[in-house]
């Protein structure tokens, strides 16, 4: 993965779950040069959906080129709540 973007990405993901000063952020390459992953944040706990997707992109694209955006398929946002349920299901396949 691009060192730059990968900084970029993670500083603006940082800052959309401010006041959470300790995000998990887990970010990997998806095909060629594209990038997924997901954050984790106590920010998110009283959030829609779409309002962390709002957040996230806020952040992104202030920080983002057009072309540098475009490599992003999806981040997922998610509480440590959910994060651990959803670990707890695949542990159990």
């Amino acid at each position: 993965m691009d060192p730059e973007l990968n900084r970029k990405i993670t500083e603006a993901l940082r800052l959309a779950c401010r006041p959470d000063d300790t995000p998990i952020i887990h970010l990997e390459e998806r095909g060629t040069g594209r990038v997924g992953g997901s954050v984790v944040s106590t920010k998110f706990v009283r959030m829609t959906p779409s309002a962390r997707q709002d957040a996230i992109w806020e952040q992104l694209d202030a920080a983002l080129s057009p072309p540098e955006r475009s490599r992003i398929t999806f981040i997922a946002a998610e509480t440590r709540e959910e994060h651990e349920a959803l670990a707890e299901l695949g542990s159990d396949s």
